[in-house]
Parts: C-alpha cells; sequence; structure tokens
C-alpha cells in the first residue's frame, strides 16, 4: 500500500466513538534540507503534518469489529530527503 506502517487497535467498543491524534513533525536544522514531515492516516482518511501542522486529530471514529486502523506514509515517496515519524499517539474514548 505505499504505508510505512501499518497497526491498528483491536478490542475496542463498536457503539463508542473515539478522537485519534498523531503528532509527527520538527523543525529543521538550517542547511541539512532534510524534511521531516508526515501522511497519517486513520480508517483510511488521511491528512498530512507540514510547516504549520504538526498534529493531526480525528474526531468521532468510530471502529469497525472493535478495530480502528492506522497508517504512516511519506507525503513525497519520491523525495530522497523526506522521512516521516512518529512521535506521539493518542487514542481517547469520547464522553458524550
Amino acid at each position: 500500500t505505499g504505508s510505512l506502517l501499518e497497526c491498528y487497535f483491536k478490542g475496542l467498543d463498536d457503539g463508542k466513538r473515539y478522537t485519534v491524534r498523531m503528532f509527527g513533525q520538527h523543525v529543521n536544522q538550517s542547511g541539512v534540507g532534510s524534511v521531516n514531515f508526515a501522511k497519517f492516516g486513520v480508517n483510511g482518511d488521511k491528512k498530512d503534518t507540514g510547516p504549520t501542522t504538526a498534529t493531526c486529530t480525528w474526531y468521532a471514529v468510530a471502529p469497525s469489529g472493535g478495530r480502528i486502523d492506522f497508517t504512516l506514509e511519506y507525503i513525497d515517496p519520491e523525495n530522497s530527503n523526506e522521512y516521516a515519524s512518529l512521535g506521539v499517539f493518542q487514542l481517547l474514548e469520547e464522553i458524550n
């Protein structure tokens, strides 16, 4: 699929909703030229980090069969200076 990481949480309650938050970015050192932005996905819905957005958040995520999938990808797989990282992952059960 082109993903660097494909994982999932299982054992979740299909009747509940969850907030998923991922962080993956750092400030480049001047002159180094590396880019550390990432494309995250939750149940197939993908979002990019970038110069002004280090955190991606999904609200009211519904598990299917007790499972929520998540992925980590390069934004531009053709860029040899790019690397992607996942620094923080948060899964929160939403309370109504």
